[in-house]
């Protein structure tokens, strides 16, 4: 009898990068899921990609998405292990599958047609496997891919299995800073609560534009440019830099600061729901949230017309939340430095 394997997954509350997506996908089946999340992802950074020819906008991690995550444990292996075992490739993951295992690997995009650059060009992504269907020799994959639509979003697609195996095996070294391939397996014996003191640090952090906590170097460790409020300067100096046609649009920043804004107003009410800010916190910063949205619009409008007296309204908007943020969130830690009777917070 053919078999049918495909793990399951939640649609991610936001979708930053693929690493933190695939991660928000599993970890959302926890019912404890949301006290982690809200108790992390709030300092941003600006830093070097990993082939140290773009800047980006990410989140700050100790390690990795995956290893700070309570619920996924995490093994590594690599091609050489994978032959030495006398399984194929296609075997070895249908085997890991079945056991329960999710699988972390960079793929080369050239030879998979869900993405926008198959049979054009060679580019690495990192993708989630997490299922496959036998009679169809398919794999179920996770993924930023091309959508009917043709706009390129996070969500599930499926790849033959001669299309994945190529993916991975003609991917070259260098293209491939995980040298191997991660298995995750999702783990249900782990509880967490909100933890006040690290959201206190980290948006400490994020206004004072400094990293308190002290981590090692992983695989994903490049240069830091500029931590928190601070990367504000860096996305108006890009929009600037747009108008004057000397450099290249990348309009990354703002899908993951939008992401940043809606994360930030879902862990506010979460934290007036359990008594420790006031009510007015999160409603105020709802106009950020708003902010955000009427920005994303403009930057697509801006990318369809080319009109630059969008990016005027565009650079109006960056400095009006920048500073509205401080404010809020400022208010925000002076409530948890000094809680209030729960009659207050009401």
């Amino acid at each position: 009898m053919k078999m049918h394997v495909s793990l399951p997954v939640e649609p991610p509350i936001i979708t930053s990068w693929s690493n933190q997506s695939h991660v928000f996908s599993i970890v959302q089946r926890h019912p404890a899921c949301k006290p982690w999340i809200y108790s992390h992802y709030i300092q941003l950074e600006l830093i070097k990609g990993l082939s140290g020819k773009d800047t980006l906008l990410n989140y700050s991690h100790i390690t990795t998405p995956q290893e700070d995550c309570p619920w996924i444990e995490i093994s590594r292996t690599n091609m050489q292990q994978i032959q030495e075992s006398e399984s194929d490739l296609v075997s070895f993951f249908k085997e890991s599958l079945l056991k329960g295992y999710y699988i972390y690997a960079f793929v080369d995009t050239y030879y998979i047609p869900a993405y926008p650059f198959y049979q054009l060009s060679h580019a690495q992504h990192d993708a989630l496997l997490l299922g496959f269907n036998e009679e169809q020799e398919r794999f179920y994959m996770a993924d930023f891919h091309k959508h009917a639509d043709g706009a390129n979003r996070y969500g599930l697609f499926e790849a033959s299995y001669s299309q994945l195996t190529d993916s991975i095996l003609h991917l070259k070294e260098e293209l491939n800073p995980l040298k191997g391939i991660e298995l995750f397996r999702y783990r249900t014996d782990v509880s967490y609560a909100f933890d006040t003191e690290r959201v206190k640090q980290s948006l400490s952090d994020y206004l004072e534009s400094t990293y308190t906590p002290h981590r090692e170097p992983t695989w994903l460790s490049t240069p830091v440019l500029a931590y928190g409020v601070a990367c504000y300067d860096h996305l108006i100096q890009h929009i600037e830099d747009i108008r004057t046609d000397s450099g290249i649009k990348d309009f990354r920043f703002f899908h993951v600061m939008g992401d940043h804004k809606l994360l930030m107003y879902q862990r506010l009410q979460y934290m007036h729901e359990i008594g420790l800010i006031r009510a007015e916190r999160a409603q105020a910063y709802e106009e950020i949230l708003q902010d955000a949205s009427i920005l994303r619009n403009l930057l697509l409008k801006f990318g369809l017309t080319g009109n630059t007296r969008l990016l005027d309204r565009i650079v109006l908007l960056l400095h009006k939340i920048a500073e509205c943020e401080k404010i809020i969130l400022g208010e925000v830690l002076g409530d948890l430095k000094t809680p209030s009777p729960a009659s207050v917070l009401a």
